[in-house]
């Protein structure tokens, strides 16, 4: 009970400072919060049902890493934005074609697919999918893959140029091709479809929401809430039919989708195991570390000996841990918390405190990070080495699109350029 007590005592004293820190619901901070408190609902349920064990000292390290992954996005404020600063550079333009180009084509290459894998019994569509990973496969098969991973740049590029109204159908191209993750996750009998790009568009709308055309944002509000609607059915069928309620009940499916992750977690803190190095979540720098003689593991031999290990203590790899349970498998205790203490640094000091104008890297950052934290509910969700390249690649756009702007404000202020007045410079969204 004590560890019950550590973990709603941590949750209710973040989600009030935030709350009064942000003064309304609809803020999407308030919004993940919210939804890691809910989640928490379903540990309770499968600790009074399922005699589930709760080490204290275990749920006081993950409150503790978890608290420094939430700083920065408590820290910064987002319901004081008025502004956004719009200066249109060849970057961000180039970029923002690439990735309506591939959206659009990730949809169309996935749609064909997309009856067969939903039609049936959903568990046996899901399990012939399992075994494929999402990156593997012929040229096509990887671009629309890599594509899809690239929506929750998409939207907020998306609304950018909805925004400005400077370029409105490049806007709704990349929204729609957006959807190429939702197509891809279905076409594997996937659930996370709901709360990674439902999470995504929710908070970018609601950060966009007020500088959107009256027209455009009425029609968004109606697409979005049926695509909810549809999803949330899919959802449920799909939660149905991989945990059938005959044995459990109506409400353990859920309870145990939502709430699994802090008890699994301090039963992998309990365990004595070998560390996975980077193998598990960062596979791509573990082999790098490898090439230049850092690692001195073998990761076929590393991967089985930690999945033997696991196993023999009766804790699997396909269940939830949340965020630092992922960062857990790889870098043990200490390691874990000197790595989420760096990640936390260097958010704080790139998102900052927000404010009434913030730029659009600042934005794609942010939505970035909000959505590491909403699929960290359950697990590091970039952990494929396609979606560490999809995290990368929306990092270094928006240095991209930082460096660009700053350069093209610095030009146009040299001598041999008319002085612009700031306001001509940097319009406000």
């Amino acid at each position: 009970m004590l560890s019950l007590c550590i973990l709603y005592a941590f949750l209710g004293l973040l989600w009030l400072v935030n709350k009064k820190r942000k003064g309304r619901f609809l803020a999407p901070s308030v919004i993940l919060l919210t939804a890691y408190c809910l989640c928490s609902l379903g540990t309770l349920y499968l600790y009074c049902y399922e005699d589930a064990v709760l080490d204290p000292v275990a749920v006081t390290y993950y409150v503790v890493a978890l608290g420094m992954l939430l700083l920065p996005v408590v820290r910064f404020d987002e319901t004081r934005l008025v502004a956004i600063q719009a200066t249109d550079t060849k970057s961000e333009v180039c970029v923002s074609y690439f990735l309506a180009m591939l959206g659009l084509y990730s949809v169309a290459y996935n749609c064909p697919n997309l009856y067969s894998a939903l039609r049936g019994n959903l568990e046996d569509s899901r399990m012939l999918t399992t075994a494929a990973e999402y990156h593997v496969g012929d040229t096509a098969s990887v671009l629309a893959t890599y594509a899809a991973y690239l929506f929750s740049l998409m939207i907020p590029l998306g609304f950018y140029w909805l925004a400005t109204r400077r370029r409105p159908l490049l806007g709704v191209a990349l929204l729609v091709g957006s959807c190429s993750y939702v197509v891809l996750v279905l076409n594997h009998v996937g659930r996370d479809v709901l709360i990674m790009w439902g999470s995504a568009f929710t908070f970018n709308f609601l950060l966009f929401r007020k500088r959107l055309p009256a027209l455009a944002r009425r029609w968004i509000l109606a697409g979005y809430s049926v695509a909810l609607l549809i999803l949330g059915v899919l959802f449920l069928m799909i939660t149905s039919a991989r945990f059938p309620t005959g044995e459990t009940g109506p409400i353990y499916p859920y309870a145990n989708y939502a709430g699994q992750s802090p008890i699994h977690f301090s039963e992998h803190f309990l365990t004595d195991r070998p560390l996975g190095y980077g193998k598990f979540n960062f596979n791509f720098a573990y082999r790098a570390g490898a090439l230049l003689g850092l690692n001195e593991y073998d990761q076929d031999f590393l991967e089985h000996s930690v999945k033997e290990t696991l196993s023999s203590e009766n804790y699997f790899l396909n269940v939830f841990s949340s965020i630092v349970g992922s960062f857990f498998l790889d870098f043990g205790k200490d390691g874990t918390i000197a790595f989420v203490a760096c990640v936390s640094l260097v958010m704080c000091l790139t998102l900052g405190r927000g404010g009434q104008r913030i730029s659009l890297p600042q934005v794609i950052l942010y939505t970035m990070y909000m959505q590491v934290m909403t699929g960290g509910i359950f697990y590091y969700f970039y952990y494929p080495n396609v979606g560490n390249g999809a995290l990368a690649f929306s990092v270094g756009t928006a240095v991209a699109i930082k460096y660009a702007r700053a350069s093209k404000q610095k030009s146009e202020m040299t001598p041999g350029f008319a002085r612009q007045p700031k306001a001509a410079v940097t319009k406000a969204v």
